[in-house]
């Protein structure tokens, strides 16, 4: 795919966004909803592929100790789990899927702020002596997070992310928080593409972009309306993307050299 072909098309999505956002904010009503199926959707283009993100970033820290893949591979698992529950785990109710699936996104995009800041580094920190055993505990870990956010959620031990009234305050800025941080981990990503030039650092911050467009819109649209199903397509997109990023990078460090 063209570089510049993928840099246009985040443009484009970000810019349809804003236009749907001017009509939502104008007020041009729908009078329409698209259905399609979100939790089959979100299965494979959010978690499986996050999965599917994940292993390969794990097996290109073991074979080259490169950091960044581990915080990369574990912000993608974040992500897929804290869909997955919002998909397919619905028997405690809205407010109990939507919960864990705003608190997984927010601790996504931290996680991709730490690979971001950890790539800053001018050396590769060094494998340790046994990088799949920290490897195998990052994503342990990050599974654990996801269990124990759940339970809490399940509990009623969290404030309420959705009530009868829809979205409440809490979960509004939590959004705004969330796509900011994605934005940020994009930022400094970028600073990096400028002197490496290579496709990890190229085709990362783009994801980044997107997840963080994708949250805005999913947060600003009514579900099954345009701006939603645009911001449901932009984290699909994401993960697309990101997908190229960890494929790509493995796929140079283990050509011709």
């Amino acid at each position: 795919m063209s570089k510049r072909f993928a840099i246009a098309f985040v443009l484009v999505i970000t810019a349809i966004g804003a236009v749907f956002i001017s009509l939502d904010i104008l007020d041009f009503g729908e009078s329409y909803r698209i259905h399609l199926p979100a939790a089959w959707l979100d299965t494979i283009f959010i978690s499986a592929l996050g999965v599917s993100i994940a292993c390969i970033a794990a097996g290109r820290y073991v074979t080259g100790g490169y950091t960044p893949m581990l915080w990369l591979g574990s912000g993608a698992l974040m992500l897929g789990a804290g869909s997955l529950v919002r998909a397919w785990f619905t028997g405690d109710g809205l407010n109990f899927t939507i919960s864990v699936s705003e608190i997984a996104t927010l601790l996504s995009s931290l996680l991709y702020l730490a690979g971001s800041i950890s790539g800053l580094k001018k050396k590769p920190s060094p494998v340790t002596p046994s990088p799949g055993t920290r490897a195998a505990l990052f994503y342990v870990t990050t599974l654990a997070v996801i269990a124990l956010v759940s339970i809490l959620a399940s509990s009623g031990a969290l404030p309420r992310f959705h009530d009868q009234g829809g979205s409440t305050y809490l979960r509004d800025t939590l959004q705004v928080v969330t796509a900011a941080v994605f934005f940020a981990a994009s930022v400094i990503c970028l600073r990096l593409f400028l002197p490496l030039r290579n496709d990890l650092v190229f085709w990362y911050p783009l994801g980044l972009i997107f997840f963080a467009v994708g949250t805005l819109l999913l947060g600003l649209g009514a579900v099954d309306s345009k701006l939603y199903w645009l911001g449901k397509a932009s984290l699909y997109f994401g993960g697309v993307y990101l997908f190229f990023a960890v494929f790509s990078f493995r796929r140079a460090r283990t050509g011709p050299h």
